[in-house]
């Protein structure tokens, strides 16, 4: 009896052994016959690069009080001048029509100038028996001033046109002075061109653009889909291609509130500062790109995205299972930077999942 219950045993023994072996060799062989993966824990970022140009925060265009010939430029483009460094000198061309209306805006101000006096006088003394308060005296004295300095520019332009000099002959105002500290962009104009004055109806012709170099920011430009994810104190990595510099740093400080159209996509404008160590720069206009994080997650199961299945709005994969089978499981994804893509749920990090 015992004899019959050994030989029962090493044959149940020996037919689980084949099952097994049978389920492991078709294991094997559909893992040969197919290509598989797990998903592995990695970080996800979720970038854009977004070319641009470097260019000053600031550029100041340096124009004329008075028309006439640009006689001589004393700087040339790429050099610093320091603010109240002299750029030209006008030679000044007076037309009958101009010094006549010079003589009578000297007469008017005059006239305007007289009339505050006396009423700043008067008001003077009853501000001092305490017949008025100090505001209201303050007021008329505002008046007189501007009135004053009005009459003394207009009698300054009547000297200037008929004299070629202000009030007197060591302050010359032919000559046009930088009202700023920079390096000098651009000169449009050459020595004998026309010079236009800059007045209420005309910006006037531009003599010099200066820009403080050490000052720049990227200009750049980014779609309305990616709008929401893009904040103003944004970190962005900048790199410039002609002067194969490494990473620079920047930080976004404004995005424009209307967009515009082209090729039927819509776009914003924005800036960022660069930081001010990189003062390598010696021109301007360079073209950078720009490396924006739109969103980031780190130590997340992630797989291939070409491994998944999409079908209408839902996601699936091909998951090995102990039978040797493909089985169709629902997953669930989140973030994607268009290789890997993140899992939330369905599958875990030892499944196995057919490469596609």
């Amino acid at each position: 009896m015992k004899k019959k219950i050994n030989l029962v045993l090493i044959f149940l023994i020996a037919a689980l052994g084949i099952v097994f072996y049978f389920l492991i060799n078709k294991d094997v062989r559909n893992r040969e016959r197919y290509k598989t993966v797990s998903p592995t824990l990695s970080s996800i970022e979720k970038t854009r690069y977004i070319s641009g140009v470097v260019v000053p925060s600031k550029e100041i265009e340096i124009k004329s009080q008075f028309s006439g010939i640009l006689e001589k430029l004393y700087c040339k483009e790429g050099d610093k001048v320091e603010e109240g460094d002299k750029i030209a000198k006008i030679k000044l061309i007076s037309d009958p029509i101009t010094l006549e209306n010079a003589r009578k805006n000297v007469h008017l101000t005059l006239i305007e100038f007289k009339d505050s006096q006396k009423i700043f006088e008067r008001n003077e003394t009853l501000f001092k028996d305490g017949v008025i308060s100090q505001s209201e005296f303050e007021m008329y004295e505002k008046a007189y001033r501007i009135n004053k300095k009005e009459y003394e520019f207009a009698v300054s332009q009547l000297n200037l046109l008929s004299k070629g000099y202000k009030n007197n002959i060591a302050e010359l105002t032919n000559l046009v002075f930088s009202t700023t500290s920079g390096t000098v962009l651009e000169l449009p104009l050459e020595e004998g061109s026309s010079i236009i004055e800059r007045n209420n109806y005309n910006e006037g012709s531009t003599i010099a653009t200066i820009a403080d170099l050490s000052k720049l920011v990227f200009k750049g430009s980014i779609n309305e889909s990616d709008l929401t994810q893009v904040k103003v104190g944004m970190e962005l990595d900048l790199s410039i291609p002609s002067l194969k510099f490494e990473k620079l740093g920047a930080k976004l400080v404004n995005i424009g509130t209307k967009g515009y159209e082209k090729n039927n996509i819509i776009y914003f404008d924005f800036s960022a500062n660069l930081d001010s160590s990189n003062n390598r720069f010696s021109r301007i206009g360079i073209s950078a790109l720009a490396k924006i994080i739109l969103d980031q997650k780190k130590d997340i199961l992630v797989i291939n995205e070409k491994n998944i299945l999409f079908q209408s709005d839902s996601t699936f994969v091909e998951v090995l299972k102990q039978d040797g089978l493909l089985h169709k499981q629902y997953i669930e994804t989140g973030i994607s930077d268009g290789i890997n893509i993140e899992i939330i749920s369905g599958i875990k990090k030892e499944d196995i999942v057919k490469v596609r």
